[in-house]
C-alpha cells in the first residue's frame, strides 16, 4: 500500500456497463439495519447513507479499507432475495481478485477535486446524468458498433443492447484515503451515473409494458436488468490516466 501513496494520488476505476437500482425492498433494508459484514455491504452502506450524520464514520471505515490493500477490485451485481413465496431483486457490492478488461470504448469520468471531466471535458455535476443517458444509451452511429452487441434476453428477443463501460477516476492527492467532502462527491457523481440508468429501465418499462418498473413482476425486472442493468466496477490504485481509447462528446 505504501507504493500506492509514494505517487501522492488515490485513483478510483470505475466501470459502468448500465443499469439501474431500485432498493425499496426488504432485503435493502436488511443491509441498512445491520452492521456491515464485509466491504462491499460498507460501500453499498456508504452510497444510501452519503448525507447520513453517521457518514463521517463510514469514511473512515472506507479508508482503512484504502490504506490497508495493494489494490483491490470491487464489482455490483443482480442481488435476488428468496425467502419463502418472497423473491425480491437488488444490488450490491462484492470484492474480487482483478479487474475486468473491455473491448471496444469506454466512457471515462475524471473527478479532480471538486471538478468532473467526462471524456476529457469539464462538466458541472448537473450535466453528468444527461451526458451519460446520451453517451450511454443514445450514442451516435459511429459509436454504436462498439458500445452494442446482439444478444437474446426474456421477453425482449434477439437485438442489439448496449455494452459500453464506464471508467471513473477519482483522486485524493497526498492523502491516505479521501477526505469526508471527497467521498461525499465521489458517491453524489456515482449516483448521477445511476439515475441516468434508473430513469432508461422505467423508460423501458413504460414503452414495453405502460407500467413503472416498480410495478413489475420479479421475472420482468430481472429481464430489463439484462438490457439495461448496470454493472459497477471499482478498481483502487495508484494514479492511471484514463484510458486511450475513449469516445469523445
Amino acid at each position: 500500500m505504501n507504493q500506492m501513496y509514494k505517487s501522492g494520488i488515490l485513483s478510483i476505476l470505475i466501470l459502468l456497463v448500465l443499469g439501474c437500482s431500485y432498493p425499496k425492498t426488504g432485503i435493502h433494508q436488511l443491509k441498512m439495519n445491520r452492521s456491515a459484514e464485509n466491504e462491499g455491504e460498507l460501500f453499498y452502506q456508504a452510497y444510501y447513507l452519503r448525507n447520513d450524520t453517521c457518514f463521517q464514520r463510514i469514511c473512515e471505515q472506507l479508508n482503512q479499507i484504502v490504506v490497508s490493500n495493494n489494490e483491490f477490485y470491487m464489482n455490483t451485481f443482480i442481488d435476488i432475495y428468496t425467502c419463502g413465496k418472497t423473491r425480491e431483486i437488488d444490488w450490491g457490492f462484492s470484492l474480487n481478485d482483478y479487474m475486468p478488461r473491455y473491448d471496444g470504448v469506454e466512457l471515462a469520468v475524471c473527478i479532480e477535486g471538486k471538478e468532473i471531466y467526462l471524456n476529457r471535458k469539464l462538466l458541472h455535476i448537473s450535466e453528468l446524468q444527461k451526458n451519460v443517458d446520451r453517451l450511454l444509451f443514445h450514442p451516435d452511429s459511429s459509436l454504436w458498433r462498439f458500445s452494442n452487441r446482439e444478444r437474446k434476453i426474456d421477453f425482449f428477443g434477439k437485438a442489439e443492447y448496449p455494452i459500453m463501460p464506464i471508467a471513473m477516476f477519482v483522486s485524493g492527492e497526498g492523502k491516505q484515503g479521501l477526505s469526508v467532502d471527497e467521498w461525499k462527491f465521489f458517491f453524489d457523481c456515482m449516483n448521477e451515473i445511476m439515475m441516468a440508468c434508473d430513469n432508461r429501465m422505467n423508460e423501458i418499462s413504460l414503452e414495453k409494458w405502460d407500467v413503472d418498473y416498480e410495478s413489475l413482476s420479479i421475472e420482468k425486472k430481472e429481464a430489463i436488468w439484462s438490457v439495461a442493468g448496470y454493472n459497477l466496477n471499482i478498481f483502487f490504485n495508484s494514479c492511471n490516466p484514463p484510458p486511450p481509447d475513449i469516445y469523445t462528446l
